[in-house]
């Protein structure tokens, strides 16, 4: 086992934390103890940079797989608080459909975030 790999969960998730949730929940496959880790996480940071001004088949799959990423991520989240929630997403106001489902979830989510800030 390396060095890594021996280190608290608590330190590990404070060092995961620094660098972007994708590359974080690609660390899943780095062994069986990281396999969940990405799941305590306490900050999260959905950050989809496409422009999706066009309607074409690429761009919708390319959407709908962002979609289901952050739909997992929410629901498998298990962070005692979460402190950070981000969303940044390349859509107009009106593009938005069922990702509005998303701030359905907050309740059930513990956030420990004294305001809501959103930039359209």
């Amino acid at each position: 086992m390396d060095r890594i790999s021996n280190l608290s969960d608590d330190l590990l998730l404070k060092i995961v934390s620094s660098i972007p949730f994708k590359d974080v929940v690609a660390t899943m496959l780095l062994s069986k103890r990281w396999r969940f880790l990405w799941t305590m996480l306490p900050k999260l940071d959905f950050n989809d940079d496409n422009d999706y001004g066009s309607d074409s088949e690429l761009q919708r799959s390319k959407y709908e797989k962002f979609v289901k990423y952050v739909d997992r991520s929410l629901v498998l989240n298990r962070a005692p608080v979460l402190e950070t929630l981000k969303f940044k997403v390349g859509l107009k106001i009106w593009q938005l459909g069922s990702e509005l489902e998303w701030f359905d979830m907050f309740p059930s989510l513990k956030l420990s975030l004294p305001m809501f800030v959103c930039h359209l």
